[in-house]
């Protein structure tokens, strides 16, 4: 998985029908039933977008846009509106004035809801200018044929070892940690004790070679980070 979603609702069917609908697009979800832990998850978690209803359990869901927005860990994440009550026209004016990236009304179509998402990622890459082909640290990273070559070399990586040299790549000179590679890689949304995560980046480091590998460094007690 190449992305990770933080919805933050509290109707289980819903996270269910999110959860389902993103994983078939390789797509990490991990939730929060209220406002007060999908804020506390946003700045622990990190993810690349945030679902958010507008009615909660606890604070409304403006204001937990509001806080996001203001705080420093989270004011760069995409927020995207989904609600079951604030459907009018003006209301959704509203929200894309106070600057959400997307918003959609419940009950909604999985397909439309899915390609709605995809497209909010695929703006992100191209104003971030991911390029499909990028070259960084070394490393010739194709998207689309999910290949990668260094030193022109094609490496053979399975799914999960391409979708995590693309976080990595992708968040070069940022030290990532053990859960937030393992909630983005794998979809777990619990600390799940495993050495998946470490038996995959001992496979990539022995297939790039010595040169790459050594740019792949272990920040003990912190994660991982591909240096530039």
């Amino acid at each position: 998985m190449l992305y990770k979603v933080l919805v933050v609702d509290d109707d289980e069917d819903i996270l269910e029908l999110i959860k389902e609908t993103l994983h078939r697009e390789n797509i990490s979800v991990i939730t929060a039933k209220t406002g007060e832990a999908g804020i506390k998850r946003a700045e622990t978690s990190q993810p690349d977008l945030i679902i958010l209803d507008l009615t909660l359990p606890d604070i409304p869901g403006i204001k937990v846009y509001r806080v996001l927005k203001n705080e420093k860990r989270t004011t760069h994440i995409p927020v995207m509106i989904l609600t079951g009550t604030r459907k009018s026209a003006k209301d959704m004016v509203f929200g894309f004035e106070e600057g959400v990236c997307e918003y959609m009304v419940k009950p909604f179509d999985p397909k439309v809801f899915a390609a709605r998402v995809k497209n909010i990622f695929q703006l992100l890459e191209n104003k971030e200018k991911i390029r499909e082909i990028v070259k960084k640290c070394g490393v010739q990273m194709d998207a689309e044929e999910r290949k990668i070559k260094v030193k022109d070399k094609i490496v053979n990586l399975t799914q999960k070892e391409f979708d995590l040299i693309s976080v990595l790549v992708r968040e070069s000179g940022r030290v990532l940690s053990r859960e937030y590679l393992l909630e983005t890689v794998w979809g777990y949304e619990d600390n799940v004790e495993t050495h998946t995560l470490e038996s995959h980046l001992f496979s990539i480091k022995k297939k790039v070679g010595p040169d790459c590998a050594k740019k792949i460094i272990t920040i003990k007690g912190k994660g991982y980070k591909l240096n530039p």
